[in-house]
């Protein structure tokens, strides 16, 4: 009689561990499109900083570069504590980006909507932000 209840525990473990490895195959998958997307928009980033002498890009050019980077790295991340970090780096590249377009607008003839766009977006940054932190001390 013991031998028949081991056989069975033993066969609904193989039961569990079967049912679980396609969803294991499934997130590997993702995880290594995360990595491609990633290593994909880090190259463009690279380039465009190359470029940038040669005039051919912008600096808002390479700022959007890297939100998509720092989207794809969100995208990744596993963990609150991963996701507060990039959250992080997203509202300080949406500060340097405010400022660039302050700059922008104070010394030239461009619209100062230019501006409020990059304000109201490093304002939704640090919602963000503050909203990861706040999920992750609850």
């Amino acid at each position: 009689m013991r031998t028949f209840f081991v056989a069975i525990t033993a066969l609904a473990a193989g039961f569990l561990l079967a049912a679980d490895a396609p969803q294991v195959i499934a997130e590997k998958k993702l995880r290594e499109l995360h990595k491609e997307r990633i290593s994909t928009l880090k190259e463009i980033t690279d380039l465009y900083k190359a470029q940038i002498a040669n005039g051919f890009v912008t600096r808002e050019d390479i700022m959007q570069a890297k939100l998509l980077l720092l989207k794809a790295e969100l995208d990744a991340a596993n963990t609150d504590h991963e996701r507060s970090i990039v959250h992080e780096a997203i509202v300080e590249m949406m500060k340097e980006f405010e400022d660039m377009t302050a700059q922008v607008v104070m010394h030239s003839h461009v619209d100062r909507t230019v501006y409020l766009k990059a304000k109201a977006e490093r304002l939704r940054a640090e919602i963000d932000l503050e909203r990861v932190k706040n999920a992750s001390s609850k």
